[in-house]
């Protein structure tokens, strides 16, 4: 869900973020990159406040981990609430990982990947954030219902084919063009924004001449403030003139056309995802999605960097002219070498077989060892032997400008390539090939800057277009793997009740044994329950507070599991594992998973003073805790944790549910009513010896110990001696 420009500029206001700085995790650097991509403070401050992370990411040198880190503490201060204000213990927000990394298993894009991970349980004082959330997400589940797992498979197809959009990266610095300016405010700007990077910049005195730079860069941009330059830019056709208020891009539409190189392959899945879900427009839900995507933009963007090769470069087949001047310079030197060969072989040839009064060797030999110069050795040559030099030459010229496909006044350029001395062999000019080379490199960078000047003025528009689209598919993506999740795990959206102090809940499936059930591993049996001032079954009274008791196996702890499960997704904002419930808000979630052996003092110690905390706040809380008689000796255990119960009990704000092995001895210890104690156990053996276990806890109910039915069974598995032992230890139940 996306927050308006004037929702954030409120919450801002009222939580008077006014500099970037004031987020943890903004450094200098950072913030100056920030307010560079975005333009300004407030629209960078707007994008981290609406979790803009695809555009966040995208900032050259901050990448998905930092941008989370950020938007996750702009949350904290807009919410005025962190993760663990809200989830109150390490384990408990082990167990929100753990879940997360499931429905990451849904998602079929790194961004939505990570962008669960800014999802966490908000306080009660939240609501309306948790319950449009809720509403979002119902969304996804009735459009996967609907769609059915064929259709949904092809829609991931494509999903998984995108990417965030990245950030434009240069392949490397034009070293063929330079950019002047008069300007000197342009000049500080353009060297503080980095677009140095792309191609050098000079700063000239306004009365400089410029024919220099005209004739040492094969282009020239001139950056003018007040419209003054230098006259003799007028007559120079490798020479731009351009206002210092243009954008930097389009000053180098190489930066516009790197950046859709870099993410050709996205956009280019983007259209075919968006033509996939075009095929579903008919439904509500994809129909706003749609919405939110500029198609038009799409669609001529993708027509248009059909003309881009993957580094940025024209491809071949779009402007003849262009590709003419590529080929040229690349067979330029062969083809010199080849046409200088092909004059003196032709003029050997002819000189060798002519008939002229002085012998065809004793010329061929005159020319090469003569001692006098060009001026005198003609003196020595008949008409005809000057006459077919000359023709040779002009004909090797025409040949250089026939192979090179030049035309109209661009044959000039070859004009004199040949030295016009009577010399044998016949050489090219040194000073006029360079000269050649230079003006057909010249035409060519002259051709290709202005396609990529007009390629790029027409895409520069869709940039933010493209953007905003394939953030909303993105987002597809999140809100699909949501309903993905609660298909699979049989999940739906909770009934929340602000005033609700527990919770109730109709055929669960805990996550964690779901997941199981899903690979084939084991069957997941589901449970119903009630805790808290919520009308329930017969045997409850509106207990906020609940013993729960059972032996080993069970199923108490995952009871326990499933209860923080679905409190964790309720007031995350997602669907919960129950088909029908009533779910209350808190401002606290306690989960303590089972201890591994018993505490030492000091931890014994640490355990005391956090529950006293517990007990002694004022906020509300559901503490869930799993055999915290670990803590110390089984006496010792039972009355320190029948005091916790009836001091929770206490407080109308609290929920409680506690496992505990010894809840025959806490009994004996609570004075008041307010108790309940619920039990699961095992009802006895099939007839394969199997412990039969009824997973739902009975209400108002101590589990009788499982213990007798597992010796029950091994006596009964057993022979001989082993049989004569565990009979007797049955005797002694």
């Amino acid at each position: 869900m996306k927050l308006s420009l004037k929702k954030v500029e409120k919450i801002l206001e009222t939580r008077k973020i006014e500099k970037l700085s004031e987020i943890p995790g903004i450094g200098p650097t950072v913030e100056r990159k920030l307010i560079e991509h975005f333009g300004s403070e407030k629209e960078a401050l707007w994008a981290i406040s609406n979790a803009d992370l695809a555009r966040i990411t995208a900032i050259p040198g901050i990448g998905q981990r930092l941008a989370i880190t950020i938007i996750r503490k702009m949350q904290e201060i807009q919410e005025g609430i962190r993760v663990e204000d809200v989830l109150r213990t390490e384990d408990g927000i082990e167990m929100l990982d753990s879940i997360i990394n499931i429905i990451r298993g849904y998602t079929n894009t790194e961004y939505a990947r990570n962008k669960l991970t800014l999802y966490f349980p908000l306080g009660k004082n939240r609501i309306n954030t948790i319950i449009e959330r809720h509403v979002y997400f119902s969304k996804s589940i009735d459009l996967v219902q609907k769609l059915g797992k064929g259709k949904i498979q092809e829609l991931s197809s494509f999903l998984k084919k995108l990417k965030t959009i990245g950030p434009m990266r240069y392949w490397k610095k034009i070293t063929d063009r330079i950019i002047l300016t008069n300007d000197v405010e342009f000049f500080r700007k353009f060297k503080e924004k980095g677009y140095e990077m792309f191609c050098s910049i000079l700063l000239v005195e306004p009365e400089e001449p410029l024919r220099d730079y005209i004739q040492s860069y094969e282009f020239l941009t001139f950056v003018s403030k007040d419209g003054y330059y230098d006259s003799t830019l007028d007559y120079a056709e490798n020479v731009e003139i351009i206002s210092s208020d243009s954008d930097f891009e389009k000053i180098i539409p190489e930066v516009i056309l790197w950046f859709y190189s870099n993410n050709y392959s996205t956009i280019e899945n983007a259209c075919d995802l968006v033509a996939k879900l075009a095929e579903f427009r008919d439904d509500e839900t994809i129909n706003l999605f749609l919405q939110q995507i500029n198609e038009d933009s799409l669609a001529i963007v993708r027509n248009l960097i059909k003309k881009l090769t993957t580094d940025g470069n024209i491809a071949e087949g779009i402007e003849d002219r262009l590709d003419r001047f590529r080929t040229t310079v690349n067979i330029l030197d062969g083809i010199i070498a080849d046409t200088e060969a092909w004059a003196n072989s032709r003029i050997s040839e002819e000189i060798t077989k002519s008939s002229v009064t002085i012998k065809g060797e004793q010329v061929l030999k005159l020319l090469r060892e003569s001692k006098h110069g060009p001026t005198q050795v003609t003196h020595y040559l008949p008409d005809e032997i000057e006459e077919l030099i000359i023709d040779t030459i002009e004909k090797a010229e025409e040949k250089i400008i026939e192979e090179l496909r030049l035309k109209d006044e661009e044959a000039s350029w070859v004009e004199g390539l040949f030295t016009r001395e009577m010399t044998y062999p016949v050489r090219i000019s040194d000073e006029k090939q360079r000269e050649l080379e230079e003006n057909i490199r010249r035409r060519k960078t002259i051709e290709e800057f202005f396609i990529k000047k007009g390629l790029a003025d027409n895409l520069f528009e869709h940039i933010e277009p493209i953007r905003r689209s394939v953030d909303t598919l993105l987002e597809f993506d999140l809100f699909l793997s949501i309903g993905r999740f609660a298909l699979d795990y049989e999940l739906s959206t909770p009934n929340i009740g602000s005033e609700l102090v527990g919770l109730r809940f109709e055929n669960c499936k805990n996550i964690f044994l779901q997941k199981e059930g899903l690979e084939g591993k084991l069957e997941v049996v589901p449970i119903s329950y009630v805790v808290g001032n919520i009308s329930g079954p017969e045997g409850t009274n509106r207990e906020r507070v609940v013993l729960l008791s059972g032996a080993n196996s069970g199923g108490k702890t995952c009871c326990l599991q499933l209860i923080a499960q679905i409190i964790m997704l309720a007031q995350t904002g997602f669907p919960i594992p129950a088909k029908n419930s009533n779910v209350g808000l808190f401002d606290e979630i306690y989960y303590f998973s089972k201890s591994k052996g018993t505490l030492d003092a000091g931890a014994f110690e640490n355990a005391l003073e956090t529950f006293s905390k517990i007990i002694s706040g004022e906020k509300s809380k559901i503490v869930l805790v799993d055999e915290l008689e670990s803590i110390t000796e089984p006496g010792a255990a039972a009355k320190i944790i029948a005091g916790i119960l009836e001091m929770f009990d206490q407080n109308e704000k609290n929920c409680a549910v506690f496992v505990s092995h010894l809840a025959e001895e806490i009994t004996k210890f609570i004075k008041g009513e307010g108790v309940r104690v619920d039990g699961i156990e095992a009802r006895g053996l099939d007839e394969n010896l199997e412990l039969i276990v009824d997973r739902n806890p009975k209400f108002n109910y101590l589990a009788r110990s499982m213990p007798q039915l597992i010796v029950e069974r091994l006596y009964r598995l057993s022979k001989d001696e082993k049989a004569r032992i565990y009979k007797k230890f049955l005797e002694y139940f």
